[in-house]
Formats: C-alpha cells, structure tokens, sequence
C-alpha cells in the first residue's frame, strides 16, 4: 500500500469506497496481535503499580508484619533485602512490555493504514499507556500499598530470576557510575529517624489519634537521652543532709520530721560526704534495739555513697540505678565539689511529670500569669522546664540551670528587685531578690513597639538580643 500523508489520514478513517478499507484490513489481523497487546497493557499496569506500592511501604510497618507472621508476609523480604535488584527487575520488565506494545501497534499500524498511520497509532499509544500503564494503576497502588504488594510480590519474584543475570548486571554498572560522584545506592543510616518518630508523634495529636498527655510521654522520652543529671538534680542549696558530728537525739529528731527516706551525711562540710543514712535502718536499729545503752551507733548504719558527674546523662545514670539497686547519687562537679544530688524519683519525673507524695508540700505553681503577657515565676524553676513552656530556647552553654541563674549570669552579677536584661522579646526582671540569689522574677513579653524601641537604643552595631536594664 502507498504512503499516505499525515493530513489524509482522517479522510482514509473514514473512507467507503468500494474495495479493501482500513476496517477490512483492520479485522484481519491476526489475534495474536491484539492477545499480546492486551498482555502488554497489562503487565504495564501491574508494573506500575507494584512500583508504587513498594515505595510508598511503610518500612517498619513491614518489619514489624514480618516479625509477627513471617509465614505469611515474608514475600516481603525479598523487597527489604534486595530493594534495588527488585526495583530494577521492575523497571526493565515495564520497559520490555511497554517497548512491544510500541512495535506491536505500529506493525499494525503500518499493514492498516501504511507509514502515515503511524503517528497516529503512536500518540494514541502514548496516552493509553499514560492512563491504563501508568496513571490509573500508580494511584491505586498509592492508596493501597500494603494489599497490592502482597498481591503482586509472588509475580515479581517470578520476574526477578528470569531478569536476574540482566539486574545484577545493571545494578553493578548503576553503583559503579554513583561511586564516581561519590554516592552510594546502599542505606547509610537508620530507616526511621527521631525525626521521622517526633513527626508521627505530632501528625497522631493533630489528626486525634494521640491525646495531649500521650503526646507529652512520647515526646518526653525521645529527649531523655539528651537530659542531663545537672539538670535535673536537686541543687546544692536545696539539699537535707546531717553534719558525722550531729548528736543521735538531733538525728532521731530530723529524721522524725524529714520528708525523705535517703539523707547524706557529710564531714566538716558538703563537699566532703561520707555516707547515706537510710532512715529505714535507723528506725530498724531503734525498734530492735529499745535500750538505749546497746542500740548501734547511727554513724555505723551509713552506706557508702554513689557519686556521679553533673554531665552524665540521666539515661546512664538509670542504668546504674538498676544495676546498683540504688535510688540516690551525690552530684560532682569536675573539682569533686558537691552540685547537688539526684534521685531516681527526679529521673522518672522527667518521663511521666511531677511525682507527688503524702509527705510533698502543697503544689504551688511555678509560673503565674498576672496579667496578659506578664509572668511571676519562681526563680528556681528549671531553665528548660521554662523555656518548653514559654517557647523561649536558651543558650545550653551557660554554667546553670535555673530561671535566677540565666538572669544572674547575663545580668552580670545578682540583680536587685526591677533589674534585668531583655532577651528573645522578653523583659526578665527580679521581682525579689536578696544579696546572693534571686527569689522570683517576673517575665514580660514585649509589644511590637517596645521592640521596635529597644532596636533603636541598642548601643552595639551587631544588634544583641541581650540588654540590661532596670525598670
């Protein structure tokens, strides 16, 4: 049959002359055809789709199926050990069948309507396979990632050994090329970061799948690795602790009107403690031994002491607790001074909150809002408790860890009531305050126009946020 140009292709369509037509050609062809570009439609698609499907798997979704039924989903493992073999099976058998659906078409193409048909067989192709091939079956698989996996895995694995010595050779040539420009086609690192944790977490709250209180647990235990004792530990000035010199009478006495269980003991002073007196043992000693003349000296009922460093992370120190079976460490500065201590009670706090017992003073809060924007709060809450609440990030380099203690270090020296800096769009002031601390300060978030103010009466040319002042 002659060529026929492109522009006469619509008026040989529809031709009804007598004599062969396109519509007679057209049915004898033979049905093979038609068969293997029907199988190549839809091969094309399942390609497609189980391309889809495979990347958009949840990886520990997967893990965790597997470790539950490996009976059942270990089709899965083929994927998780040799995704980028699987992946270029996938592509080579797309690629084949989409290639002979192409050759099948313009064959038929050209024994129907002769070389001008083609480009219209062609652009026809292209926009079946477009949608049928390539659209249609990817958002599928999108929405049903797990069920058409499952489904398509026994018919991959199937098409992974015919095209294995064609993968493996392509997936050396592949790796080799990333080399050169210094990548790799392996997984450096972790398939699900903490990253990857803190936003689920946040995704759950928003769309109600984790509560308020689930969320601050979880998020609470993904920073304890990055808690460290000094944070946490009752500090120096807080602590109850008993003089070796203390008569036993004095003794009895504190313990009868202390609140904890576990009390240091020093010598001279605090920095040097000896021992830990459990109260315990002291009311042991005294039950089982009512005459006063034969009861044990308290001084031989101390236990030895754990010491830790101020930078040690919580994480480790509860490890150690577990192993020692003990509840309190003395904290040490790099000097061997005593910080403060740290009780396993203080570790837990920093996973499920505040831990209240009969023996706890009324609650009294912390933070108190007198006004909108205005804050009193008390000098002693920790740095990091404030800055989560108030949304403020601290510097982490400082030498304390309190509210009084930033105020101090950037004040430059104990502030007096109405002195403080401005730091972060926020006034800090000392609200009271004696000659070595201070006691509460009081927190103003600034207008607009205060900061806009400060901005011109900075004094430095970088614009520090950090400015002292009085009020």
């Amino acid at each position: 049959m002659e060529s026929v140009p492109l522009e006469g292709i619509s008026s040989l369509l529809f031709s009804t002359q007598v004599g062969v037509t396109w519509l007679d050609k057209l049915t004898n062809i033979s049905a093979w055809y038609w068969i293997s570009i029907s199988f190549c439609f839809v091969f094309s698609a399942l390609f497609s789709a189980s391309e889809t499907a495979l990347t958009a798997l949840n990886y520990a979704k997967v893990q965790h199926l597997i470790a539950k039924d490996e009976k059942r989903y270990g089709r899965f493992l083929l994927w998780l050990q040799r995704p980028n073999r699987v992946l270029t099976t996938i592509l080579i058998g797309n690629n084949l069948v989409n290639i002979l659906a192409s050759a099948l078409v313009t064959s038929i193409s050209e024994k129907v309507f002769g070389s001008g048909g083609v480009a219209l067989a062609v652009g026809g192709l292209t926009l079946l396979i477009l949608i049928a091939g390539e659209i249609v079956p990817k958002t599928f698989a999108k929405h049903h990632a797990q069920s058409v996996a499952m489904r398509l895995l026994p018919l991959l694995r199937i098409a992974y050994l015919v095209f294995l010595p064609l993968t493996w050779t392509l997936v050396r040539i592949a790796s080799w090329v990333v080399r050169i420009f210094g990548g790799s086609l392996t997984q450096s690192g972790p398939f699900v970061t903490e990253e990857d944790i803190e936003y689920m977490i946040n995704l759950g709250t928003r769309e109600g799948v984790l509560d308020e209180e689930k969320e601050k647990l979880l998020q609470s235990i993904l920073e304890f690795d990055d808690i460290t004792i000094r944070e946490v530990m009752v500090p120096r000035i807080n602590m109850a602790a008993l003089s070796i010199e203390t008569l036993p009478e004095e003794v009895a006495e504190f313990a009868q009107q202390s609140s904890h269980s576990r009390i240091p003991v020093y010598k001279e002073q605090l920095d040097n403690v000896v021992g830990i007196l459990y109260l315990r043992d002291l009311f042991r000693s005294n039950h089982n031994d009512c005459d006063e003349q034969d009861a044990p000296d308290w001084k031989d009922l101390l236990r030895t002491p754990y010491f830790v460093p101020g930078t040690m992370k919580i994480s480790d120190l509860l490890r150690e607790f577990q192993r020692r079976k003990s509840h309190l460490a003395i904290v040490v500065d790099e000097f061997g001074g005593t910080m403060g201590l740290v009780t396993l009670e203080d570790i837990l706090e920093e996973i499920v909150g505040e831990i209240h017992d009969e023996f706890d003073p009324d609650e009294v809060q912390d933070v108190v809002e007198i006004s909108t924007g205005v804050f009193h709060v008390n000098a002693k809450i920790s740095l990091r408790e404030f800055g989560e609440r108030m949304d403020i990030e601290f510097p982490d380099d400082g030498d304390y860890e309190t509210l009084g203690g930033f105020l101090t270090a950037f004040y430059g020296k104990v502030p007096q009531n109405g002195e403080g800096v401005h730091f972060e769009g926020f006034h800090f002031s000392a609200l009271d305050a004696d000659e070595k601390h201070v006691l509460h300060v009081e927190v103003k978030v600034l207008t607009e126009e205060e900061k806009a103010a400060l901005e011109l009466e900075e004094d430095t040319p970088s614009g520090d946020t950090l400015n002292a002042s009085n009020s």
